[in-house]
Protein backbone atom coordinates (compact mmCIF):
# COMPACT_ATOMS: atom_id res chain seq x y z
CA UNK A 1 0.00 0.00 0.00
CA UNK A 2 1.73 3.06 -1.09
CA UNK A 3 2.35 5.75 1.31
CA UNK A 4 0.03 9.11 1.44
CA UNK A 5 2.63 12.39 0.76
CA UNK A 6 1.95 13.80 4.05
CA UNK A 7 3.38 10.44 5.72
CA UNK A 8 6.46 10.58 4.07
CA UNK A 9 7.18 13.78 4.63
CA UNK A 10 6.30 13.09 8.40
CA UNK A 11 8.92 10.09 8.14
CA UNK A 12 11.61 12.03 6.09
CA UNK A 13 10.90 14.80 9.12
CA UNK A 14 11.74 12.55 11.52
CA UNK A 15 14.47 10.49 9.65
CA UNK A 16 16.46 13.73 9.73
CA UNK A 17 15.39 15.32 13.27
CA UNK A 18 17.49 12.12 14.33
CA UNK A 19 19.84 12.51 12.19
CA UNK A 20 20.61 16.40 13.20
CA UNK A 21 19.98 15.48 17.36
CA UNK A 22 22.86 12.91 17.12
CA UNK A 23 25.10 15.09 15.15
CA UNK A 24 24.97 18.58 13.57
CA UNK A 25 27.00 18.38 10.24
CA UNK A 26 28.32 22.16 10.08
CA UNK A 27 29.35 24.11 7.31
CA UNK A 28 33.37 25.22 7.10
CA UNK A 29 32.67 28.82 9.04
CA UNK A 30 29.76 28.34 10.69
CA UNK A 31 30.94 28.21 14.15
CA UNK A 32 33.28 30.94 14.09
CA UNK A 33 30.57 33.23 12.28
CA UNK A 34 27.58 32.39 14.92
CA UNK A 35 30.83 33.02 17.31
CA UNK A 36 31.98 36.64 16.06
CA UNK A 37 28.34 37.22 16.11
CA UNK A 38 27.83 36.46 19.47
CA UNK A 39 30.50 37.99 20.82
CA UNK A 40 30.38 41.02 18.52
CA UNK A 41 26.54 41.33 20.25
CA UNK A 42 24.75 41.17 16.83
CA UNK A 43 21.89 40.38 16.79
CA UNK A 44 20.97 37.43 15.00
CA UNK A 45 18.39 34.81 13.99
CA UNK A 46 17.33 31.50 12.54
CA UNK A 47 15.61 31.47 9.66
CA UNK A 48 14.24 28.08 7.87
CA UNK A 49 11.64 26.68 5.20
CA UNK A 50 12.08 23.44 8.13
CA UNK A 51 9.62 22.38 10.69
CA UNK A 52 10.17 24.09 14.29
CA UNK A 53 10.98 20.68 15.35
CA UNK A 54 14.09 20.83 12.70
CA UNK A 55 15.00 24.23 13.35
CA UNK A 56 14.55 24.32 17.33
CA UNK A 57 17.55 21.19 16.55
CA UNK A 58 20.04 23.62 14.88
CA UNK A 59 19.19 26.43 17.23
CA UNK A 60 20.24 24.38 20.53
CA UNK A 61 23.73 23.15 18.77
CA UNK A 62 24.93 26.84 18.32
CA UNK A 63 26.93 28.75 21.07
CA UNK A 64 24.57 29.41 23.45
CA UNK A 65 23.00 33.44 23.66
CA UNK A 66 24.33 33.38 19.67
CA UNK A 67 19.83 33.26 18.33
CA UNK A 68 17.64 35.90 19.47
CA UNK A 69 14.95 34.59 17.53
CA UNK A 70 13.87 31.41 15.24
CA UNK A 71 11.50 31.82 12.42
CA UNK A 72 10.38 28.30 10.93
CA UNK A 73 8.01 26.66 8.58
CA UNK A 74 5.31 26.47 11.68
CA UNK A 75 5.59 30.50 11.98
CA UNK A 76 4.81 31.72 8.50
CA UNK A 77 2.05 31.25 6.57
CA UNK A 78 4.06 31.35 2.91
CA UNK A 79 7.32 29.83 2.59
CA UNK A 80 10.59 31.12 0.24
CA UNK A 81 10.44 32.96 -1.91
CA UNK A 82 8.55 35.00 -0.07
CA UNK A 83 10.20 37.37 2.11
CA UNK A 84 7.64 36.47 5.25
CA UNK A 85 10.29 34.89 7.39
CA UNK A 86 12.59 37.28 7.17
CA UNK A 87 10.34 39.88 7.40
CA UNK A 88 8.82 38.29 10.93
CA UNK A 89 12.65 37.56 12.15
CA UNK A 90 13.80 40.94 11.62
CA UNK A 91 10.50 42.42 13.57
CA UNK A 92 11.67 39.74 15.99
CA UNK A 93 14.95 41.16 16.34
CA UNK A 94 13.62 44.76 16.12
CA UNK A 95 16.04 45.44 13.29
CA UNK A 96 14.82 47.48 9.96
CA UNK A 97 14.91 44.42 7.05
CA UNK A 98 17.27 47.20 4.93
CA UNK A 99 20.12 47.04 7.94
CA UNK A 100 19.72 42.98 8.15
CA UNK A 101 22.49 40.35 6.27
CA UNK A 102 21.19 37.02 5.38
CA UNK A 103 23.80 34.30 4.75
CA UNK A 104 21.81 31.94 2.60
CA UNK A 105 22.55 29.02 0.63
CA UNK A 106 19.19 28.46 -1.98
CA UNK A 107 17.98 29.96 -4.38
CA UNK A 108 14.14 30.55 -2.75
CA UNK A 109 15.64 31.68 0.28
CA UNK A 110 17.93 34.07 -1.64
CA UNK A 111 14.74 35.12 -3.72
CA UNK A 112 13.12 35.40 -0.29
CA UNK A 113 16.05 37.76 1.19
CA UNK A 114 16.07 40.23 -1.29
CA UNK A 115 12.40 41.19 -1.70
CA UNK A 116 12.29 41.62 2.37
CA UNK A 117 14.87 44.36 1.33
CA UNK A 118 18.28 42.54 2.90
CA UNK A 119 21.87 42.60 2.11
CA UNK A 120 22.34 38.44 0.89
CA UNK A 121 25.20 36.38 0.94
CA UNK A 122 24.92 33.96 -1.17
CA UNK A 123 27.29 31.52 -0.48
CA UNK A 124 26.76 28.44 -2.72
CA UNK A 125 29.15 29.19 -5.53
CA UNK A 126 27.64 26.72 -7.51
CA UNK A 127 24.36 28.22 -7.27
CA UNK A 128 21.79 28.37 -10.21
CA UNK A 129 20.10 31.80 -9.60
CA UNK A 130 17.97 33.64 -12.30
CA UNK A 131 19.04 36.70 -14.06
CA UNK A 132 17.33 39.25 -11.85
CA UNK A 133 18.83 37.57 -8.72
CA UNK A 134 22.50 37.24 -9.95
CA UNK A 135 22.29 41.30 -10.96
CA UNK A 136 20.67 42.48 -8.01
CA UNK A 137 22.65 44.92 -6.47
CA UNK A 138 22.35 44.10 -2.40
CA UNK A 139 23.65 40.16 -3.39
CA UNK A 140 26.71 38.91 -2.92
CA UNK A 141 27.72 35.97 -3.85
CA UNK A 142 30.72 33.94 -1.67
CA UNK A 143 32.58 31.00 -1.53
CA UNK A 144 31.37 29.67 2.02
CA UNK A 145 31.06 31.01 5.05
CA UNK A 146 35.00 31.54 6.07
CA UNK A 147 35.16 34.76 3.88
CA UNK A 148 31.44 35.70 5.48
CA UNK A 149 33.08 35.96 8.71
CA UNK A 150 36.43 37.45 7.55
CA UNK A 151 34.53 40.12 5.98
CA UNK A 152 32.35 40.61 9.32
CA UNK A 153 35.42 40.51 11.25
CA UNK A 154 37.41 43.01 9.12
CA UNK A 155 33.84 45.58 9.25
CA UNK A 156 32.91 44.85 13.09
CA UNK A 157 36.64 45.76 13.66
CA UNK A 158 36.41 49.17 12.25
CA UNK A 159 33.17 49.93 14.58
Amino acid sequence: MPLAAERIAELLHEEVGLGLALELPWRAGALDLLTLLRWSEVPSALVSTSRRGLAELVARATPAGTLRALVSADDVRRLAPHPEAYLVAADALGVDPARCLVVEDSASGVAAALAAGTLVFAVDPTLDLPQRLSAHPRLVRVDGLVPVVELLSSLLARG
